[in-house]
């Protein structure tokens, strides 16, 4: 949540604001969405979205940073940075 409510406070361009809002948007509803406590695939949706969302951030801050938009591609590459990092050390698990 917090990617898509930085442009508030980072010298962002049009599209550095709509990128960085669709990217954050995507990220907490995803997250949110995924979560269903009766589905037992969840776990491998889970973990399937998650590794496409890391792909998707990476795109859009390489695509950010070739338009020139300094700002923008920073705070989606540490998002990239965070996203790949927790991908590698959480664990899913179902309450049996």
């Amino acid at each position: 949540m917090v990617i898509m409510l930085s442009p508030i406070v980072l010298p962002v361009s049009a599209a550095g604001l709509i990128v960085l809002g669709l990217l954050g948007a995507l990220v907490t509803g995803f997250g949110l969405g995924v979560i269903v406590p009766t589905r037992r695939d969840s776990v491998a949706a889970h973990t399937g979205i998650d590794g496409a969302l890391v792909l998707a951030s990476a795109a859009g801050a390489l695509a950010l940073a070739l338009a020139g938009q300094a700002p923008a591609a920073i705070a989606l590459s540490a998002l990239v940075a965070v996203q790949a990092s927790l991908s590698f050390v959480t664990s899913y698990a179902t309450a049996s």
